[in-house]
Formats: structure tokens, sequence, C-alpha cells
């Protein structure tokens, strides 16, 4: 929810309708828009925790020349995305880091 302080939970089965955000080797930061079998719409930010029932297809896009970073925003309060251009020894680390991650989620997913 915008701006919200709290998290809200959601049980059952849904379809994940859009699922975007960044990957860096400092976290992630995703939105997704999901249906439930009534066809009810939820959105949010996708938390820690959540478990694919079966399948998602999902398609990551690498930046290799782009570094996204997030520095704390005094006006906010917010760690705010920041972009800027990456060294050749950090484009390895990034890719490295974003394959282990990918393994960590396809390890926790429940079939």
């Amino acid at each position: 929810m915008a701006g919200g302080k709290t998290t809200k939970s959601f049980e059952g089965k849904y379809e994940i309708l859009s699922l975007e955000g960044t990957l860096s080797l400092e976290g992630l930061h995703l939105h997704t828009v999901l249906s439930d079998e009534q066809g009810n719409v939820v959105g949010g930010h996708l938390k820690e925790g959540c478990i694919i029932n079966s399948t998602a297809e999902v398609i990551i896009g690498t930046l290799e020349d782009i570094q996204f970073t997030r520095d704390l925003d005094k006006n906010t309060g917010y760690r705010e995305l920041k972009v800027c251009f990456r060294k050749q020894n950090e484009r390895i680390a990034s890719l490295q880091a974003i394959f282990s991650f990918l393994l960590s989620i396809t390890r926790q997913q429940r079939i």
C-alpha cells in the first residue's frame, strides 16, 4: 500500500499479472499485481516469504554497464534508487550475486 508502514498478507492461490522492480547487490525492490481465482486484483510490494505454487515465468534483463544502488534521501527518509555507470570487475560480481539469488528462490519453491 502506498506510503503504508504495515504489511498485509494474503492466503490462497494467485496469478502473477505483473512483476517489476530492481535487483542489485544491495537487495531487491519489487512491485507486483496479483489476481485471485475470482478475478479480484491486489498489488503492492513483494516481500520475502512468498511461495510459488506451481511455476513463475520470469525474465530478468541486465544492464551490464549500469549499477543500481540505494542512497538515503534526507527529505523522504527512504533509500531511493540511484543509477550510475559500473566498472568492469563490478559487472561480474553483480551477475554472480543475481544468479545466486535466483538459485535461492528456486530452492524455496514448493511444487
